[in-house]
Formats: structure tokens, sequence, C-alpha cells
């Protein structure tokens, strides 16, 4: 099967995951003088949802890789 045709389910997947994001805020390293963009990445994944990923992932890789 073509991977286009396995997108949708993947995508149906990662769909079921909540990411928020922090605003992006700059701060100034004294030591090295140079500023450093800091943001936050959280995620909300179930157990049941991680295994689902894995399991469409697999399958995805088995297509390619026999």
């Amino acid at each position: 099967m073509k991977l286009l045709f396995r997108l949708p389910r993947l995508k149906a997947v990662f769909d079921k995951i909540s990411i928020t994001t922090s605003a992006v805020r700059p701060e100034f390293d004294k030591n090295t003088n140079s500023t450093v963009l800091k943001s936050e990445i959280k995620t909300d994944m179930t157990p049941a949802v991680f295994k689902e990923l894995a399991a469409v992932v697999a399958e995805i890789r088995t297509s390619f890789v026999k």
C-alpha cells in the first residue's frame, strides 16, 4: 500500500494528541554574551493513543523495510 493512503490514518492518531506551546521569550546569557530564545511545549497523550501511534508507525515502517 502506498504511503499517501496511510497518512490520513496517521494524522487521525496525531489529532488525538493535545500540544500546547508557550510564547517565545528571549533570555540574555551574561556568560556567553548571547540571547537565547526559550519556550515550552507540552503534550498530552494517553497510553492508548501512544500504543495506537506506535502501531500505525510500525505498520508504515514495515511496508518500507522488509
